[in-house]
């Protein structure tokens, strides 16, 4: 191999390195903001849970 074919097999793998990279990181502004919203409702769901509960053995 020359140093030419060389350079550019080292420059593609760590491009190509790099943008798999970036597409992996899933952590993102958005992701999360909608796990916030998830989890707020499931605790919206969870106090209701109780409430009903509460009210079902007073009953």
């Amino acid at each position: 191999m020359n140093k030419q074919a060389l350079a550019f097999i080292s420059m593609f793998s760590l491009i190509l390195m790099l943008s798999i990279y970036y597409v992996s990181l899933s952590e993102t502004p958005e992701d999360n903001r909608v796990v916030n919203n998830v989890e707020s409702v499931m605790m919206l769901m969870k106090k209701q849970n109780e409430e009903k509960k509460k009210a079902v053995c007073l009953n």
